[in-house]
């Protein structure tokens, strides 16, 4: 037997529809509010990390980079990803290389290294990590030359030039060894706003990150003795000095051959 509702059982039923289509609209509203928020809009690195674009699956996530480690002076080990580098992390053969722009004996070493690169290509990657023969930013050096007063500028903007963008690093490392005579600050920094984001460019300069790793950079130095530069560091030995291409390479081999 089919029971008719009542006139105030009517109303009610039709209360409650239009208290639940308001309270839809209510959230729907809210809902896109939220979107348009920065901190919704903004993921956290966190999640950036794991979270693919967004046609993907969203239960894959992307795994992160291993850690690839370099050993040097005994058992002091770096993280490739974490220092300035020329070449990729996952090249077969990685070595440190401590160095100054404005160092002739450097310069020449720069060479020897570009020549191992066209050997092995692809198979190398050097931790480039400028240590400026000048006591404003390098502790261990008592009196600055006049061919380095502006070796921390250089430095400064080669590593604000990693943090930017990591590809052009090895670009702009070559020009600024390119010339017989070191570059100065002035023209470096305006190649350097030619191949990054300015804004950004200042911005990492502003908060003096490139100082934090140059004052990495000296104590790594300190602990490998010191003196004069360049020095090539291997798991093993420490080579000092212009070595030329075919020593470098025999050397690449022996060191690293077996890792």
């Amino acid at each position: 037997m089919t029971r008719h509702a009542t006139g105030s059982q009517k109303a009610s039923y039709m209360k409650t529809i239009i208290v639940h289509r308001l309270a839809g609209l209510f959230l729907s509203l809210a809902a896109c509010l939220m979107l348009d928020s920065p901190a919704v809009a903004q993921q956290s690195s966190d999640t950036a990390d794991k979270t693919l674009g967004a046609d993907s699956d969203s239960s894959t996530t992307v795994a992160k980079p291993e850690r690839r480690i370099v050993r040097i002076i005994g058992n002091t080990k770096l993280d490739v990803r974490q220092w300035p580098l020329l070449g990729k992390p996952e090249a077969k053969y990685v070595f440190v290389e401590m160095f100054d722009y404005t160092c002739p004996h450097c310069r020449d070493m720069h060479h020897s290294i570009q020549g191992a690169f066209k050997r092995y290509g692809k198979d190398l990657a050097v931790m480039a990590l400028p240590v400026p023969l000048n006591a404003s930013c390098n502790n261990q050096i008592g009196q600055t030359e006049s061919l380095h007063i502006e070796s921390c500028e250089l430095a400064n903007l080669a590593i604000a030039v990693w943090r930017v963008n990591p590809s052009k690093y090895h670009e702009y490392h070559d020009w600024l060894f390119e010339p017989s005579t070191p570059r100065t600050a002035a023209a470096a920094r305006q190649r350097a706003i030619q191949i990054v984001d300015e804004d950004q460019l200042n911005k990492v300069l502003g908060k003096q990150v490139p100082q934090k790793f140059i004052s990495s950079h000296v104590k790594l130095y300190a602990k490998a003795g010191g003196g004069s530069i360049p020095k090539m560091l291997f798991p093993n030995i420490t080579l000092v000095g212009n070595i030329g291409t075919d020593s470098l390479c025999q050397t690449i081999e022996r060191e690293l051959g077996n890792q």
